[in-house]
């Protein structure tokens, strides 16, 4: 069985240095190439993946070292009625795709958006459970496990907070 701190420690590499940088190259790779419907599939596949992967191995260190998650905020709303609020922001940009109405946008900022957003109904199947899980993931991972992890190393909450937040800024920058 691997060492404890070696787990939290691989995790937080992970997070706070290798995925902001895949992040950036991957921004880097989809301004620079088409985006065929395969390949924005592929990548909403990809990063549902490689998130669920990340909570599974934060969720790993933190039984390695006997620690509840619920402690680094890994809990159930309080109630219900919040995750139906939570599909309002699903459920806007669906509707406004739907719409049909074209908007002029700056060229570039436009190309992005097309290689990010989904544009059919094929697209949105595979979007709407990878914003579900970057919305759980991505809390749990910075807000909960890196900040908490962090500001318990080095002694300072601010020290988490901070280090947390650059790096989920840098893995968001594409």
């Amino acid at each position: 069985m691997p060492h404890p701190t070696l787990m939290i420690i691989l995790t937080l590499l992970i997070l706070l240095i290798a995925l902001p940088l895949l992040s950036l190259w991957t921004g880097k790779r989809i301004r620079a190439a088409a985006t065929t419907p395969s390949a924005k599939l592929f990548r909403y596949a990809r990063t549902i993946v490689i998130l669920w992967s990340l909570t599974a191995l934060a969720l790993y260190a933190l039984r390695l070292h006997n620690i509840d998650p619920t402690l680094v905020g890994l809990q159930p709303p309080h109630y219900w009625g919040e995750l139906a609020v939570g599909l309002i922001p699903l459920i806007a940009p669906l509707a406004a795709s739907l719409s049909r109405g074209q908007r002029a946008l700056n060229n570039d900022y436009a190309r992005a958006l097309r290689a990010i957003v989904p544009a059919d109904l094929p697209q949105w199947i595979l979007f709407v459970p990878l914003a579900a899980s970057a919305g759980i993931c991505e809390e749990f991972l910075y807000r909960g496990f890196a900040l908490n992890t962090l500001a318990a190393m080095t002694g300072s909450v601010t020290y988490g907070v901070v280090l947390s937040c650059i790096a989920f800024g840098i893995g968001h920058a594409y």
